[in-house]
């Protein structure tokens, strides 16, 4: 009964401190260095730890290893200050030429006090974790463009007792689609690897048509939206 009556008067606070102006960091074509701008709230300082890695989120920072260094990696932003961090490029001739390259950032805030007490109620302030993605462009590969993502294809796979949609990105890069839609079928966001494909199972209760709707994230965050017809038993 005592363990329980802790848990109800123990409140978890979890809202983001820190923010970014947006929500990837592209490097284009001949560029080296990008700049990041994040703002803190205005209620607390907090302490910031920036770092980037190849996919997998479980890796601690001083394991990972990218062609991304980050400055500065680890500074204290004071309530409502804006602060820009950098991003450096410094050996892109290791990644692919033919296509775009993909890693993660991280940005790691830690609260000054993890718990506080508040009107006889207990809370615990939890460190949070902004993740976004930052995509790196070889000199032969340009800027996305809307007219781009009409290149994606779909088709209908029948497998061994189940349907699903497979999509063919022939481009070089990745396609980030947020929203995929054909008939009673509404499946959700994927990242479709440059010259890559990607099957998405239907569920067995719904049904599509011979149209597809989707929408891809674009350099801005925003989403351009497209449809095309695909053609049924193809795959």
């Amino acid at each position: 009964m005592a363990a329980g009556i802790m848990l109800c008067c123990t409140a978890f606070h979890a809202s983001a401190v820190v923010n970014a102006e947006k929500t990837r960091v592209v490097f284009n074509s001949g560029s080296i260095a990008e700049s990041l701008s994040l703002v803190n709230s205005e209620k607390e300082p907090v302490v910031v730890q920036v770092w980037t890695d190849n996919g997998d989120p479980t890796v601690s920072p001083d394991k990972v290893h990218t062609p991304i260094v980050i400055n500065p990696p680890v500074f204290k932003m004071k309530p409502a200050e804006i602060r820009n961090i950098r991003l450096l490029l410094v050996s892109a001739g290791s990644l692919p030429q033919d296509r775009e390259s993909v890693f993660w950032l991280n940005i790691y805030q830690i609260p000054p006090n993890t718990e506080t007490q508040l009107k006889n109620e207990k809370r615990v302030v939890l460190p949070l974790k902004i993740r976004m993605k930052v995509f790196v462009r070889p000199e032969k590969v340009g800027e996305l463009k809307e007219s781009d993502i009409q290149k994606l294809q779909f088709s209908i796979r029948h497998d061994a007792g189940s349907d699903k949609i497979l999509i063919q990105n022939p481009t070089p890069w990745h396609m980030t689609i947020s929203s995929l839609k054909s008939g009673q079928t509404e499946l959700s966001g994927v990242m479709v690897e440059p010259f890559g494909r990607q099957l998405m199972e239907i569920p067995k209760d719904q049904t599509t048509t011979n149209e597809i709707m989707y929408e891809v994230i674009n350099d801005n965050g925003t989403r351009w939206s497209n449809k095309k017809m695909y053609a049924d038993g193809q795959g």
